[in-house]
Parts: C-alpha cells; structure tokens; sequence
C-alpha cells in the first residue's frame, strides 16, 4: 500500500500496529495532526475502525480491504489466520516507511 497518504500511515503506524498498551487513541492522533473532525470518518474508510460486531461485511469498501482483496485475500471467517499475517505484513511496510507528520 505505497499511496498511502500521511495521515494513514501515522493512524496505523501509532493505532492499528501497537501493542495494547502503546496503542494511541485515533482522536489523539487526529489531534495532533489537525484533521478536523472528520477523523473516525476516514478511520472507518481506511478500515481500521468498524462498527460493534460488524464482521467481513462491507470491509472490501474500505482501502485496508480493497488491498487485502488485490493481494488476493478472501474476506471470510475461515481467512482469519490469513488475513492477520498480511496485516502484519501491512505493519512491518508501514514502519519502515520514513515519513511520520505524527
């Protein structure tokens, strides 16, 4: 996912690709960077927020899923384990990338 813009690689890098307790809160980081309040608008379609109990449903419409499904992903249940090494596949690129506003 090379064009990702500066905002989402700073919302995976310090939100989605944290442990638990590093993991900064997305408004936080919306903060910081002065996004406005349109911040979980474009977490939900960079797909690192979802509805409560929202599963595969839908996520192939946000540009987290439209990658999964271009590197050849099936957005099912039965693809979890899958699913989870290309997210940390997404990560590792995400943190060796050099530019960070955040």
């Amino acid at each position: 996912m090379s064009e990702l813009e500066p905002w989402e690689t700073a919302y995976l890098r310090h939100h989605s690709c944290e442990e638990d307790e590093a993991k900064e809160p997305v408004s936080s980081i919306a903060q910081r960077l002065k996004l406005g309040t349109s911040y979980h608008y474009k977490a939900r379609a960079l797909g690192i927020t979802r509805s409560k109990g929202e599963t595969f449903h839908g996520y192939g419409d946000t540009k987290i899923g439209r990658w999964l499904l271009s590197v050849g992903a099936r957005l099912e249940a039965d693809w979890k384990e899958e699913i989870g090494l290309l997210l940390v596949l997404l990560c590792l690129a995400v943190n060796d990338r050099v530019e960070d506003p955040a």
